[in-house]
């Protein structure tokens, strides 16, 4: 049985491998290659898929729960008995038709836009950072105005 569990496999080529019961738990697979790879009963618990080549993967009984899928392809992968509850996909996650991964137990995650720099919930701060960007307006458009 193949231990990877917590190893940073970000990038790496497994395509057509044999990962059969493979521990694979909080791995680091984003961008990896898997396609085709077997991980029948893989422990793949919390594990970073990201972007990651699934296409053709036998994941029959894998372990998936808290799994992140953004990103990933996972057409004609075979999902049969998976655990998929709690993992996490988003709109660019690609899935075989016909499979719907909410009556798996997975949640679709909305990609938040980046955090506005300098933004606070105080809504003082917020105000008086308006009020010294206008400032600062103005006295760009005064100088500017003087050339």
């Amino acid at each position: 049985r193949v231990q990877l569990s917590n190893a940073n496999l970000r990038y790496a080529v497994f395509k057509e491998a044999n990962l059969t019961d493979a521990r694979l738990k909080n791995a680091d697979l984003r961008d990896a290659i898997l396609e085709r790879a077997i991980l029948q009963g893989a422990d793949l618990i919390g594990a970073k898929l990201q972007r990651a080549d699934l296409r053709g993967a036998n994941l029959e009984g894998a372990y998936l729960e808290r799994a992140y899928l953004e990103g990933a392809h996972l057409r004609g992968a075979f999902l049969h008995g998976a655990f998929l509850q709690g993992a996490h996909y988003d709109m660019n996650t690609i899935w075989s038709d016909g499979f719907n991964p909410k009556e798996y137990g997975a949640k679709l995650t909305l990609t938040k836009p980046p955090p506005q720099h300098g933004g606070s919930k105080n809504k003082k701060f917020k105000s008086s950072s308006k009020s010294k960007s206008k400032s600062s307006s103005k006295s760009k458009s005064k100088s500017s105005s003087k050339k």
